[in-house]
């Protein structure tokens, strides 16, 4: 018997909507486990974090999850822990309410006292992994717990993308207002008040990789104004405001040894001491870079710090029980800085600029060690020393104008403050500490294989192991 096209169309709507069920119910299962994962792993992870409630009402095509976290160390000494509450409404794939195509989407609350609340948070999950949160936050204000200030900023716009495992990460936060207010201490008079503005804040990011504290990836931050005040005893009051601040960070992973390079650039600085002249500063430019750091080593060391802070909790009121954790985490960071060594790390300012007065000043400085074994750190710790400074070599050469000399010599009139200048300059010179170059004062220092060099004149010599 022939089938009608109705009937037809009939059962291939059926057959959707079972395919649309069945995959509507395991996607649910599927998310819930992952949840559930999710929140042992940070648990596992953070030791300092206690769920303290859990709550699911999970059904066909949707859900609400939600339950609070508990940060197990009180901020101070007999104070209550940190609790946050959190909410998740989740819709199930194939088509999560009928936004997009995926695995689910979620809408987030997060609150916390003292009447701290975060909505309208939305992520969306793939199938394949990935997710992608974006938030807008209204301006608003925030006052500061046990009325120490007040936090205040502008609309603000987060987005957060990557894998749900970690794996991948990308971010964006862009802030074009930021203000903090700080009330002062009335039990430490010498703690006044103050505040700190930021204008115009982007930070950027992207990191992939395994490990949870040393990741491949870049990071910027940009921050077109930062203007800080702070008042202190007597009415003293000090003020600082930057322009054009930027920071840029870079990391790459090989063979489980990470090189990592930093800049960082600011077009102007001025600082207000108080009753003293300001200091106008412009220019600024540094350039940092470490090469060869084991990631093994740190990722280990911080764990192992981690998992102390979960079981120290509550030492703030135990003096000789923080002061036990304290020193078994600075045992810990001290063994991985060993076996780090075994790698042949350098570290070095490549470069570090300033503007003063007009004129510019530069520095620029290495470490490093090549060479050391597992045998010299197992050895005697008067051997290990002498090896070291067999191994260990560093330079630094620095140029800086003598006008800075004279900008030193406050309250003379100005071509005393050159004499006097002049006078220091030759001084320096005259030790061999620097040499004349120009209107400049230049230098350069050296050690490798036990000897110090001062403008290529040895110095200092490590002396012979008895």
């Amino acid at each position: 018997m022939a089938i009608s096209s109705a009937a037809k169309v009939a059962t291939g709507v059926a057959v959707v909507g079972v395919a649309w069920l069945g995959l509507t119910w395991f996607t649910g299962r599927s998310f819930e486990q992952g949840y559930d994962a999710q929140l042992a792993e940070a648990q596992k992870k953070y030791p300092f974090l206690k769920l303290t409630e859990l709550h699911k009402d999970t059904g066909l095509t949707g859900g609400r999850y939600g339950g609070k976290l508990q940060f197990a160390c009180g901020p101070a000494a007999g104070a209550q822990p940190l609790t946050v509450a959190f909410e998740h409404e989740v819709q199930y794939g194939p088509f999560p309410g009928f936004r997009h195509v995926g695995a689910a989407h979620v809408s987030t609350r997060v609150s916390a006292e003292p009447g701290f609340k975060v909505e309208g948070i939305q992520s969306s999950y793939g199938y394949g992994g990935g997710f992608d949160t974006s938030w807008r936050l209204p301006a608003g204000a925030q006052a500061l717990p046990g009325e120490q200030g007040k936090l205040a900023w502008s609309d603000m716009d987060i987005a957060v993308s990557g894998r749900r495992d970690g794996s991948q990460l990308r971010y964006r936060w862009a802030a074009p207002e930021f203000t903090m207010a700080f009330a002062g201490s009335t039990a430490q008079p010498a703690m006044g008040a103050g505040s700190m503005t930021m204008k115009g804040l982007l930070v950027e990011g992207e990191s992939s990789g395994s490990n949870l504290w040393l990741r491949p990836g870049t990071q910027s931050v940009a921050i077109d104004h930062l203007e800080s005040h702070n008042s202190g005893p007597g009415g003293t009051s000090v003020g600082m405001v930057m322009d054009k601040l930027a920071i840029k960070g870079g990391a790459t992973l090989a063979q489980e040894l990470m090189d990592v390079q930093g800049s960082y650039t600011i077009g102007k600085i001025s600082v207000s001491p108080g009753a003293g002249q300001p200091i106008e500063l412009a220019n600024m430019d540094l350039q940092l870079s470490l090469k060869r750091l084991e990631v093994a080593a740190i990722e280990k060391a911080m764990q192992q710090f981690m998992d102390s802070l979960g079981q120290g909790c509550g030492t703030a009121k135990d003096p000789q029980a923080l002061n036990a954790m304290l020193m078994q985490a600075v045992q810990q960071f001290s063994a991985a800085g060993k076996t780090m060594l075994l790698r042949d790390p350098s570290y070095s300012i490549d470069k570090f600029a300033v503007d003063f007065g007009g004129k510019r000043g530069e520095l620029s400085a290495s470490l490093a060690i090549a060479g050391l074994k597992q045998a010299d750190l197992d050895g005697p710790p008067e051997a290990l020393s002498a090896k070291v400074a067999q191994l260990v070599s560093a330079s630094a050469k620095g140029r800086v104008p003598l006008q800075w000399l004279a900008a030193g010599a406050q309250g003379l009139p100005p071509e005393q403050a050159k004499e006097q200048a002049e006078l220091v300059a030759a001084s320096v010179v005259q030790r061999g500490m620097a040499q004349r170059d120009g209107e400049f004062l230049a230098s350069s220092f050296s050690f490798a294989k036990g000897e110090a060099q001062v403008n290529g004149k040895t110095v200092w010599q490590v002396p012979p192991q008895q």
